[in-house]
């Protein structure tokens, strides 16, 4: 993955631009030589979101087997018991 620093982005941005659009590339950008983000195509995103909501719900699935037996609270109860219902 090519990084650049964020000023080279800021002063060459149609072209950083173009190339993460029509080439497909990724590119990380840098402030003080740390990274602090990456230009990626659209696709990329897409995957991301696709891959985040497989590992959200494969966490839920953990969770709800994990708290199967062990007497569920109602939101009622949860708000009770927090002190927000008065």
């Amino acid at each position: 993955m090519k990084s650049i620093q964020a000023s080279e982005a800021r002063q060459r941005w149609s072209a950083v631009l173009g190339r993460v659009e029509h080439g497909n590339e990724r590119i990380a950008i840098a402030r003080h030589r740390q990274h602090v983000a990456v230009l990626i195509p659209w696709q990329d995103l897409d995957l991301l979101e696709i891959l985040e909501d497989e590992v959200d719900a494969a966490e839920a699935r953990i969770a709800l087997s994990e708290s199967r037996g062990r007497g569920l609270v109602t939101w009622t109860e949860v708000r009770k018991r927090a002190g927000l219902d008065r």
